[in-house]
């Protein structure tokens, strides 16, 4: 299914998002919640299939609790139709890219991670970058370019390598509503020779990206099939979507660009209100798994948390999906917290010039 929209479309999305947070999903919430029952709030496609045929599997074969996804793609609509459903109880988790944890905590709608519960078997082996007061990470990416070598001429080896004219209407990018919406402009900063901070020079040099015409999607899987299906030949990516589309049958070719690519992660963490303490930390400690964590990396290609996981792979596993530390060097680790401060105005901002 094609996945690219109309500026005028995504401007529409992303304004009723910013009006009500809530529009993408309706304002029912799912129902409440059964005593049987834990209810996540999710992302949806490929990751909440993988999700519940394995981590909500192991979980209900432990508690005899089954598991209902509330799903979609949107996290701002997704963290403000939680904090609709706190007073009636109906989340107890919330899965999110770390890019938006600083909105969910700012919102007040996450409890904290009780490390120090005997259910937490697994978080002491995963890389204490993932750690964090309302969620531990269970898996992580990298993002940069991604590009069809019978559609470019020439390796791209820089953010810049989006402004070349003759990729006009076949640059695939994040719309305001994808998760890295905002890393647009960060992009556009670092494009520039600049901080990927410096807003101002990042949103004057978006400008002249919009004026080539990107396709604009909603999810990383879209991104993904329009470089697969040549709609694209050049875009945002993350390695581990990359991987899939290779395993597709694909002919993209991944880079890290020379400004940096960005790291990013995803959790679960406690929704406010819950009364299912216990099998939340039991349905936490079972993302952190090594072994689960392997099989999604064999799935998925996104890189585990847990140290551990290697034990549950083959050698060419490891080798297809592990970072090496010399790329880790050239991660960019956003400030989210300094992101979510300005994410309304540089929203505001995105929709004005990618809208006008």
């Amino acid at each position: 299914m094609r996945k690219d929209f109309s500026r005028r479309e995504i401007i529409k999305w992303s304004a009723a998002a910013l009006a009500s947070g809530a529009g993408a999903f309706g304002l029912g919430g799912p129902a409440r919640a059964q005593s049987d029952q834990l209810v996540v709030s999710d992302f949806g496609g490929d990751w909440a299939t993988w999700n519940k045929q394995n981590i909500d599997a192991k979980f209900t074969s432990v508690t005899n609790l089954s598991v209902l996804h509330d799903t979609g793609s949107d996290n701002a609509a997704r963290i403000a139709k939680a904090k609709l459903g706190i007073e009636r109880g109906e989340y107890d988790l919330i899965c999110l890219a770390d890019s938006f944890f600083p909105r969910a905590v700012s919102e007040g709608i996450l409890d904290e991670v009780n490390y120090d519960s005997p259910a937490f078997t697994n978080h002491k082996d995963v890389d204490s970058r993932f750690v964090t007061p309302n969620y531990t990470s269970f898996l992580f990416n990298g993002l940069g370019l991604g590009y069809n070598p019978r559609m470019v001429s020439k390796p791209p080896t820089s953010w810049a390598d989006l402004w070349n004219p003759e990729f006009k209407g076949k640059i695939v990018l994040p719309a305001i509503v994808h998760s890295f919406g905002l890393h647009v402009i960060l992009l556009s900063a670092l494009a520039a020779g600049k901080d990927y901070k410096d807003t101002k020079t990042g949103l004057d040099h978006l400008k002249r990206l919009a004026d080539l015409d990107p396709i604009w999607t909603v999810d990383s899987q879209a991104n993904a099939r329009s470089l697969f299906q040549e709609e694209s030949a050049i875009g945002w990516i993350g390695r581990a979507e990359w991987l899939q589309l290779r395993d597709w049958g694909g002919s993209t070719e991944f880079v890290l660009p020379s400004e940096g690519g960005f790291l990013t992660s995803w959790g679960f963490s406690p929704v406010k209100g819950s009364m299912k303490k216990e099998q939340i930390e039991a349905y936490i400690n079972i993302t952190l798994d090594p072994q689960l964590q392997a099989a999604n990396a064999k799935k998925l290609g996104f890189q585990p948390t847990n140290k551990k996981w290697t034990e549950f792979a083959d050698e060419g596993l490891v080798r297809k999906v592990s970072w090496t530390p010399e790329e880790e060097k050239r991660f960019i680790s956003v400030d989210y917290s300094w992101l979510n401060s300005n994410r309304a105005e540089l929203t505001d901002s995105w929709n004005r010039i990618v809208g006008r």
